[in-house]
């Protein structure tokens, strides 16, 4: 089996740099072939498939040429390739993923068996034949009975594209998952969502968080200021500091296309990636979250909270149904940071949905954030599987989208706030009835007590 080195991409008007990391080989097995736009290097074990966005040059007059130095990373190696065009933009060089060569899904293989050609044999098993072919008939007319949706089991993950996996890791999906994937269709599963959160949504709770900070209800929230909260509300993420990744040469950090390098880029069939753009909304949210209460600092709690706060991760759901839209997944994710997250307040979650919208019309703002969840995900003992099932196939997503779908989305959710920004009251009696009225009680209460003193 072969091993994909760990690899990553620069260029000069003239040449494509790849270095590739490849402790203690033969330097003398390194191969390298260039056939147009697609490049194999092979070396022991190794093998790098990559396919650029344009024509590399392959001829006696221009040989590849390659430095190793084995006191780096305890062997690199420095393959300078020439452009065919000199001074042309090879484009997406840290997209690692998008430039492997996609992987062809297995095709299914009978398992034959060889049976003794005996005809005595033969003879005797034609009883037990005709009872195997009873068996199957009464078995398939079983499953009629049982109706349609019995026969096929439900689709869930990354553009539904799995099914059955609940009985092949049975117990760290039951870890993972709110209900039985392999049993709980689309429809049903929203409606047990949708009463799980109404039946989580802690009023108490609430109403203390709605007074974290403020110090004239200090009586009403004897705590006091909560620390972790006034870091949320001041933080500056760095999808606001950094304006350079406004600009199309920008190009991803070296340690984040090292985790695109490792992610197979396997083909995906999709008829409609909008229910994919909205899943966006519930991942990406979620994320921001965690990242403004930890200050950009990931805790042992930040794989728990990013996976409950988001419905995506905690009930595998997907936005296929016909009313599902951009303020639907915005209500959402405010409703399940008021149940689920560390600081339930309103005003934190306002700050969440800002950032959204200034991440969301970004191309590699979005990819920077799934390499970050990626990362988070992969320290996990339990929530390891979210990356199977939706971050890695997303992030073949996202590297595959133009920068122009993307703005277009940004666009579409930028509208969708502006628009309810406008009766922020009403916004939030969409995400939960009486919070208002709640605020309004735990205020009411406090002041009385006030004038009473």
């Amino acid at each position: 089996m072969h091993i994909t080195p760990r690899f990553t991409l620069s260029q000069t008007s003239t040449h494509v740099i790849l270095t590739l990391t490849l402790p203690y080989i033969r330097v003398g097995s390194a191969e390298t072939l260039i056939d147009g736009p697609n490049l194999t290097f092979t070396c022991q074990s190794y093998l790098l498939k990559l396919t650029f966005s344009n024509v590399l040059l392959d001829d006696d007059d221009h040989q590849v040429n390659a430095i190793y130095d084995p006191n780096v990373n305890n062997g690199t190696l420095s393959i300078n390739i020439f452009k065919l065009n000199e001074g042309e933009d090879f484009n997406d060089l840290d997209l690692t993923t998008k430039l492997l060569q996609p992987k062809l899904p297995k095709k299914y293989t009978p398992k034959i068996e060889i049976i003794e050609s005996n005809e005595d044999k033969d003879e005797d098993s034609d009883d037990e034949e005709f009872e195997d072919e009873v068996s199957v008939l009464e078995h398939l007319k079983a499953i009629e009975i049982e109706g349609e949706e019995k026969k096929v089991k439900p689709k869930y993950g990354f553009n539904l594209t799995f099914t059955n996996e609940h009985s092949q890791i049975r117990p760290e999906l039951r870890e993972i998952s709110a209900v039985d994937l392999d049993v709980i269709g689309w429809s049903e599963k929203r409606e047990l969502r949708l009463t799980k959160e109404l039946e989580d949504f802690d009023r108490n709770r609430y109403q203390s968080d709605y007074f974290i900070n403020d110090i004239k209800f200090e009586e009403f929230n004897p705590e006091g200021h909560d620390m972790l909260y006034t870091v949320a509300m001041n933080h500056a993420p760095w999808w606001f500091d950094d304006l350079s990744f406004e600009l199309k040469s920008l190009t991803l950090e070296a340690d984040d296309t090292e985790v695109l390098s490792k992610i197979p880029n396997k083909l995906q069939t999709i008829q409609n990636p909008k229910p994919l753009f909205l899943g966006l909304i519930s991942i990406l949210f979620s994320y921001i979250l965690d990242t403004r209460l930890t200050d950009n600092e990931p805790t042992v709690e930040s794989a728990f909270n990013v996976w409950k706060c988001s419905s995506i991760f905690n009930w595998f759901e997907s936005y296929h149904g016909s009313r599902d839209d951009v303020k639907m997944c915005l209500v959402e994710g405010v409703r399940r940071g008021l149940c689920y997250g560390y600081c339930r307040n309103f005003e934190l979650c306002l700050k969440g949905v800002e950032d959204l919208v200034e991440v969301m019309g970004v191309r590699r703002k979005v990819i920077k954030c799934f390499i970050e969840i990626y990362r988070i995900f992969e320290k996990s003992d339990v929530y390891y599987l979210m990356n199977r099932f939706y971050v890695e196939p997303y992030l073949v997503f996202l590297q595959n989208r133009t920068e122009e779908e993307m703005k277009e989305f940004g666009e579409e959710v930028k509208a969708c706030w502006m628009g309810e920004k406008r009766n922020l009251e009403k916004f939030k009696e969409s995400v939960f009835e009486g919070l208002r009225e709640m605020e309004v009680e735990v205020e009411e209460s406090v002041e009385s007590n006030s004038s009473e003193d």
